[in-house]
Protein backbone atom coordinates (compact mmCIF):
# COMPACT_ATOMS: atom_id res chain seq x y z
CA UNK A 1 0.00 0.00 0.00
CA UNK A 2 1.60 3.27 -1.10
CA UNK A 3 0.37 6.17 1.50
CA UNK A 4 0.02 9.44 -0.95
CA UNK A 5 0.90 13.04 0.65
CA UNK A 6 -1.47 15.57 -0.14
CA UNK A 7 0.30 19.04 0.18
CA UNK A 8 -3.11 21.07 0.21
CA UNK A 9 -4.43 19.02 2.90
CA UNK A 10 -1.39 18.79 4.58
CA UNK A 11 -0.89 22.75 4.67
CA UNK A 12 -4.15 23.46 5.93
CA UNK A 13 -4.02 20.74 8.43
CA UNK A 14 -0.80 21.87 10.02
CA UNK A 15 -2.29 26.19 9.21
CA UNK A 16 1.30 26.49 7.17
CA UNK A 17 1.98 27.76 3.89
CA UNK A 18 1.95 25.23 0.75
CA UNK A 19 5.59 26.03 0.09
CA UNK A 20 6.69 25.48 4.35
CA UNK A 21 4.71 21.82 3.01
CA UNK A 22 7.45 21.48 0.00
CA UNK A 23 10.44 22.86 1.61
CA UNK A 24 9.79 20.05 4.42
CA UNK A 25 8.89 17.42 1.66
CA UNK A 26 12.07 17.77 -0.01
CA UNK A 27 13.92 17.50 2.88
CA UNK A 28 11.92 14.12 3.38
CA UNK A 29 13.39 13.20 0.13
CA UNK A 30 16.96 14.11 1.15
CA UNK A 31 16.13 11.63 4.11
CA UNK A 32 14.60 8.97 2.34
CA UNK A 33 11.54 8.92 4.03
CA UNK A 34 9.32 10.12 1.27
CA UNK A 35 9.07 10.00 -2.18
CA UNK A 36 8.37 12.35 -5.28
CA UNK A 37 6.35 10.50 -7.85
CA UNK A 38 5.27 12.37 -11.15
CA UNK A 39 1.89 12.78 -11.49
CA UNK A 40 1.36 11.06 -8.23
CA UNK A 41 3.08 13.72 -5.87
CA UNK A 42 4.54 12.77 -2.61
CA UNK A 43 4.52 9.05 -1.23
CA UNK A 44 5.50 7.75 1.63
CA UNK A 45 8.75 5.33 1.21
CA UNK A 46 8.27 1.64 2.70
CA UNK A 47 10.99 -0.46 3.44
CA UNK A 48 11.10 -4.33 3.03
CA UNK A 49 13.27 -6.68 4.55
CA UNK A 50 15.18 -7.35 0.93
CA UNK A 51 15.43 -3.30 1.36
CA UNK A 52 17.73 -3.43 4.69
CA UNK A 53 19.80 -6.73 3.48
CA UNK A 54 20.33 -4.09 0.61
CA UNK A 55 21.31 -1.10 2.25
CA UNK A 56 23.53 -2.85 5.39
CA UNK A 57 25.30 -4.47 2.09
CA UNK A 58 26.42 -1.43 0.56
CA UNK A 59 27.07 0.04 3.51
CA UNK A 60 29.37 -2.53 5.09
CA UNK A 61 31.18 -2.14 1.60
CA UNK A 62 31.39 1.85 2.11
CA UNK A 63 32.96 1.06 5.72
CA UNK A 64 35.36 -1.19 4.81
CA UNK A 65 37.01 1.12 1.89
CA UNK A 66 36.84 3.64 4.31
CA UNK A 67 39.19 1.52 6.66
CA UNK A 68 41.08 0.56 4.47
CA UNK A 69 42.02 4.35 2.99
CA UNK A 70 42.61 5.17 6.93
CA UNK A 71 45.49 2.34 7.04
CA UNK A 72 47.19 4.29 3.65
CA UNK A 73 46.62 7.40 5.24
CA UNK A 74 48.52 7.31 8.27
CA UNK A 75 46.37 8.70 10.62
CA UNK A 76 47.24 10.58 13.62
CA UNK A 77 48.20 9.46 16.83
CA UNK A 78 45.44 11.56 18.74
CA UNK A 79 42.83 9.59 16.49
CA UNK A 80 44.70 6.22 18.12
CA UNK A 81 44.36 7.39 21.11
CA UNK A 82 40.70 8.44 21.20
CA UNK A 83 39.42 5.48 19.37
CA UNK A 84 41.20 3.14 22.28
CA UNK A 85 39.78 5.54 24.21
CA UNK A 86 36.19 4.50 23.01
CA UNK A 87 37.01 0.38 23.17
CA UNK A 88 38.20 0.78 26.29
CA UNK A 89 35.22 2.66 27.55
CA UNK A 90 32.84 -0.04 25.95
CA UNK A 91 35.09 -2.82 27.98
CA UNK A 92 34.31 -1.12 30.72
CA UNK A 93 30.33 -0.92 29.90
CA UNK A 94 29.99 -4.69 29.75
CA UNK A 95 31.57 -5.23 33.15
CA UNK A 96 28.66 -2.52 34.58
CA UNK A 97 25.78 -4.11 36.14
CA UNK A 98 23.05 -1.73 34.80
CA UNK A 99 20.01 -3.42 33.32
CA UNK A 100 20.90 -4.78 29.74
CA UNK A 101 18.79 -1.95 28.43
CA UNK A 102 21.36 0.72 29.50
CA UNK A 103 24.41 -1.23 28.50
CA UNK A 104 23.13 -1.82 25.18
CA UNK A 105 22.09 2.23 25.02
CA UNK A 106 25.63 2.83 26.25
CA UNK A 107 27.65 1.02 23.92
CA UNK A 108 25.16 2.01 20.60
CA UNK A 109 26.38 5.30 21.86
CA UNK A 110 30.12 4.53 21.80
CA UNK A 111 29.84 2.21 18.87
CA UNK A 112 28.53 5.21 16.94
CA UNK A 113 30.73 7.59 17.91
CA UNK A 114 33.91 4.91 17.13
CA UNK A 115 32.96 4.52 13.76
CA UNK A 116 31.99 8.10 12.58
CA UNK A 117 35.47 8.86 14.52
CA UNK A 118 37.37 5.56 12.42
CA UNK A 119 35.97 6.60 9.28
CA UNK A 120 36.77 10.87 9.26
CA UNK A 121 40.05 9.38 9.12
CA UNK A 122 39.69 8.29 5.39
CA UNK A 123 39.87 12.07 4.40
CA UNK A 124 37.59 11.33 1.50
CA UNK A 125 34.45 13.54 1.61
CA UNK A 126 32.10 12.13 -1.24
CA UNK A 127 32.72 8.20 0.93
CA UNK A 128 31.96 9.77 3.79
CA UNK A 129 28.60 11.33 2.39
CA UNK A 130 27.68 8.05 1.29
CA UNK A 131 28.34 6.07 4.42
CA UNK A 132 25.81 8.64 6.06
CA UNK A 133 23.23 8.02 3.66
CA UNK A 134 23.14 4.20 4.53
CA UNK A 135 24.12 5.12 7.89
CA UNK A 136 20.93 7.48 8.36
CA UNK A 137 18.11 4.86 7.46
CA UNK A 138 14.55 5.76 9.15
CA UNK A 139 14.53 5.52 12.85
CA UNK A 140 11.91 2.90 12.65
CA UNK A 141 14.24 0.03 10.36
CA UNK A 142 17.21 1.08 13.08
CA UNK A 143 15.11 0.29 16.38
CA UNK A 144 13.92 -3.05 14.75
CA UNK A 145 17.19 -4.01 14.12
CA UNK A 146 18.67 -3.96 17.78
CA UNK A 147 22.20 -5.58 18.86
CA UNK A 148 21.84 -8.88 21.06
CA UNK A 149 24.45 -9.31 24.06
CA UNK A 150 26.64 -11.70 21.56
CA UNK A 151 26.33 -9.07 18.52
CA UNK A 152 27.19 -6.44 21.11
CA UNK A 153 30.39 -8.29 22.10
CA UNK A 154 31.29 -9.40 18.37
CA UNK A 155 31.14 -5.84 17.39
CA UNK A 156 33.02 -4.88 20.44
CA UNK A 157 35.43 -7.72 19.43
CA UNK A 158 35.80 -5.92 15.62
CA UNK A 159 36.42 -2.81 17.17
CA UNK A 160 39.68 -3.99 18.72
CA UNK A 161 40.63 -5.85 15.53
CA UNK A 162 40.14 -2.71 13.78
CA UNK A 163 42.60 -1.08 16.26
CA UNK A 164 45.21 -3.51 15.65
CA UNK A 165 45.19 -3.69 11.88
CA UNK A 166 44.88 0.01 11.66
CA UNK A 167 47.50 0.97 14.14
CA UNK A 168 49.42 -2.83 14.63
CA UNK A 169 50.59 -4.39 17.80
Amino acid sequence: MVARIVEIGLAENLGVSRTSVREVLRLLTSECLVSFMPNRGYVVISYFSEDVTQIYSCRAWLESEAVRLVTLNSVAGDMRRRLESLVKKAHEGFADRSSAEAVRERFLINNNEFLERLHAGCSNVPLLKMIKMTTNIPIGIRNYFSFSDNEMKQSHIAHMNILKAVFGG
